[in-house]
């Protein structure tokens, strides 16, 4: 997440959001691994449930649940550091995810949420665009973002001289692309 949408795109910020995501990346998808085996039991409970009694099914579900949540629990608190968590936010989403079973599922992205880079969006997006192979997935790349820029630029003031600048270059780094894509596949 990130609370701007255009501006340049800095060095230093970058290598700092850059080195906070790879250091946060492990210990996200261990939580992310969780969700994933927790939603395979949920499934095999739901099938196993039209063989079982309506209890059985329900305690089972429960004691899935306490189990799998002790050890979300465990990994947040031992990942805490790594995941950039204070005491007060581990606290907050292991009791969400105690009482509300999706949260547990989805612990992994409800941790990434809380974390917010100060990085210009679209910057980052024609950064990354530019880095693809020209192809279709560049193009499409491409196109989505000139679109974002073009909704994006009928909202600047006029006479914010940086931002319409900004605006400027954007549209013709996307024109530049299309180009260089369009040579590549001819």
């Amino acid at each position: 997440l990130t609370p701007r949408a255009m501006g340049k795109l800095q060095a230093a910020p970058y290598r700092l959001a850059r080195k906070m995501v790879v250091s946060t990346l492990p210990a996200l998808n261990r939580l992310s691994w969780l969700g994933c085996v927790y939603g395979v039991l949920l499934l095999m409970l739901m099938a196993l449930s039209t063989q079982l009694h309506f209890g059985l099914a329900l305690a089972t579900l429960a004691v899935v649940h306490v189990c799998l949540w002790l050890v979300a629990t465990l990994m947040l608190v031992s990942g805490r550091q790594a995941l950039r968590l204070s005491g007060y936010q581990c606290f907050t989403l292991a009791a969400e995810a105690l009482f509300v079973p999706a949260y547990t599922l989805n612990l992994g992205k409800r941790v990434w949420y809380r974390h917010s880079l100060d990085l210009p969006a679209l910057a980052l997006g024609l950064w990354q665009a530019k880095q693809l192979l020209p192809g279709p997935q560049r193009e499409l790349a491409s196109f989505k973002l000139q679109q974002r820029v073009d909704d994006l630029a009928v909202d600047i003031d006029p006479a914010d001289v940086p931002l319409n600048q900004w605006v400027k270059e954007a549209r013709q780094c996307l024109k530049a692309s299309a180009t260089s894509a369009a040579l590549a596949g001819s």
